[in-house]
């Protein structure tokens, strides 16, 4: 059984839960350089944001929670792209 602290359990879980975020895809919607998006989410590095799109770490925290918000704001946005 696994301990809940276990980190590469952790991580699992982590990666579990990010894998429907796409990050690169949700800054291109969004027309947002990765040090923009990073300033966006309170200051993040630009190597952060890289490292997350490409699946190294993962976002936690308010980070994680403005991606989700992010991600629901490019959905919008390609959905109205769309219908126009």
């Amino acid at each position: 059984m696994q301990n809940a602290f276990d980190s590469n359990y952790a991580k699992r879980i982590m990666a579990n839960m990010n894998q429907d975020i796409d990050i690169k895809a949700i800054r291109q919607k969004l027309g947002l350089t990765q040090h923009q998006l990073g300033e966006m989410l309170g200051g993040v590095h630009q190597s952060t944001v890289g490292r997350w799109e490409n699946g190294i770490t993962v976002p936690r925290g308010p980070a994680l929670k403005a991606l989700l918000a992010l991600k629901a704001e490019a959905e919008a946005l390609m959905h109205k792209r769309e219908a126009a």
